[in-house]
């Protein structure tokens, strides 16, 4: 990890800039690229995020509020030439949901309508939002319900992860297909 784009910048600009110019015009940019690769537009299936840094806002191990929404929210509005251009948020029965922003203090009864809320202040913000899904110890019903909700609420992506155990692990093949049968049509799904 000691090579990174600025220093194969320093060294050799002509080759770094070549290396720009090809990713720029893989994604369809003409003439000068960006100057960070990452600031450059990610086609996630049949969307597109403006560029390619995500964050994933979560609890700490306390339950304190760890990176929250008002923070990403803030990293994507912010005028720095890279914002954020995907989230990743977990989403399933055994997750804390996210809630909206501090601004946003309607509560509702429905989790579906906090979570569309999320969902639209992220796509209002021109990021792309992915829903992560916990496998291990999700019951078929679970991983049925989480993905439905993913769905219902306008996620753009789902990834499902099976937090290192060997289980779920194993069991990722039909949790794919089962998610498959769920989710829209051209769709992305993936696995972590």
């Amino acid at each position: 990890l000691r090579v990174s784009h600025g220093s194969v910048a320093r060294r050799d600009p002509h080759l770094a800039r070549g290396v720009e110019q090809l990713l720029a015009s893989s994604v369809g940019i003409v003439g000068d690229p960006p100057p960070q690769p990452c600031a450059l537009p990610f086609a996630l299936g049949d969307r597109r995020a403006p560029s390619r840094i995500a964050v994933r806002p979560e609890l700490s191990p306390d339950g304190a509020p760890g990176v929250g929404l008002d923070e990403v929210l803030a990293a994507i509005d912010a005028d720095a030439p890279t914002g954020v251009g995907i989230v990743v948020a977990t989403v399933g029965a055994r997750s804390e949901p996210l809630t909206p922003p501090r601004a946003d203090l309607r509560r509702t009864a429905d989790p579906r309508e906090a979570q569309r809320r999320i969902v639209d202040q992220a796509h209002g913000r021109g990021a792309l939002i992915i829903a992560r899904i916990e496998l291990p110890g999700a019951s078929s019903e679970e991983l049925t319900a989480s993905v439905a909700l993913a769905e219902q609420v306008g996620f753009d992506a789902i990834v499902l992860d099976p937090c290192d155990q060997a289980e779920a692990i194993e069991a990722l093949p039909a949790a794919i297909a089962a998610a498959r049968r769920l989710w829209r049509p051209g769709g992305w799904i993936a696995a972590a």
